[in-house]
C-alpha cells in the first residue's frame, strides 16, 4: 500500500490543460467580469474618444471565424492592453486569434501576449484563419493582449480570440532521474527487509 501511494503521488504532478471558450453566451453580450473564475478587465482607448474597451462575445462568421464551435470574443472599441486575470498563478499556454475581416477598416494586423511578470511573446500576424499564439508563461496571473498595425478611417484595431488554454500550477512532474532514485530506495527497503528476515531465521 505504501509503495502504491508513493507512485501515485509522483504521477499526480502532471498538469491537465483547461480550455476556456465562449459558447455558453448569447452573441452580442459582454463577457461577465468573473466568467470561468477569471477577472475580465477593461482598457481605455485614448485614440477613440477615450472609450472604455471590453470583451464582447460574437458568433457572426462573416465577421470572423471561431476556432471551435460558434462563439469568439473581440476587443470592443479596440483598445490596447485589454486583459484577463487568473485568481492564482498558472501556466498560460496561449489562445487562438483571427482578424476581424468583415469590416475592412477593423483589421488588426498583429497581436501579442504580455504578462505581469514581464514575459512577452512575439507578434502574430493575423489573417482570416484561426492561429494559435503560444505563450508558455509560467507563474503568470494577469495576461495582456497588445495589438499594433494599420487601421483605416480612424477606426480601432479589432481582433478576435477563442479557446484560451492554461494549466493550474501544481507540483512539478519528476524527472526520470527522480524516478530511478525512488525505485532504488524501494529496492533498498526490500533488501533490508530480506536481511532482517534471514537474520531471524
Amino acid at each position: 500500500m505504501i509503495i502504491m501511494i508513493g507512485i501515485m503521488s509522483f504521477f499526480s504532478g502532471a498538469a491537465k490543460a483547461t480550455v476556456i471558450n465562449f459558447d455558453s453566451f448569447t452573441s452580442g453580450s459582454a463577457v461577465p467580469s468573473d466568467y470561468a473564475g477569471l477577472t475580465w478587465g477593461t482598457s481605455i482607448d485614448s485614440t477613440i474618444a477615450n472609450q472604455t474597451g471590453y470583451w464582447s462575445v460574437y458568433n457572426n462568421t462573416s465577421y470572423s471565424i471561431p476556432h471551435s464551435s460558434q462563439n469568439y470574443v473581440y476587443n470592443t472599441y479596440g483598445p490596447d492592453n485589454l486583459w484577463f486575470q487568473f485568481s492564482t498563478p498558472v501556466t498560460f499556454d496561449g489562445a487562438w486569434f483571427t482578424e476581424a475581416f468583415g469590416v475592412g477598416e477593423y483589421q488588426a494586423t498583429e497581436v501579442r501576449f504580455t504578462d505581469d511578470l514581464g514575459d512577452a511573446t512575439g507578434w502574430l500576424d493575423l489573417n482570416n484563419t484561426p492561429q494559435f499564439l503560444a505563450a508558455n508563461f509560467i507563474g503568470a496571473t494577469t495576461i495582456y493582449v497588445q495589438r499594433q498595425g494599420a487601421s483605416g478611417a480612424g477606426s480601432p484595431l479589432v481582433y478576435t480570440m477563442d479557446d484560451i488554454t492554461f494549466e493550474a500550477n501544481s507540483a512539478p512532474v519528476p524527472e526520470p532521474s527522480t524516478f530511478l532514485l525512488f525505485f532504488a530506495g524501494l529496492q533498498g527497503v526490500g533488501f533490508i527487509g530480506l536481511l532482517r528476515k534471514n537474520t531471524r531465521n
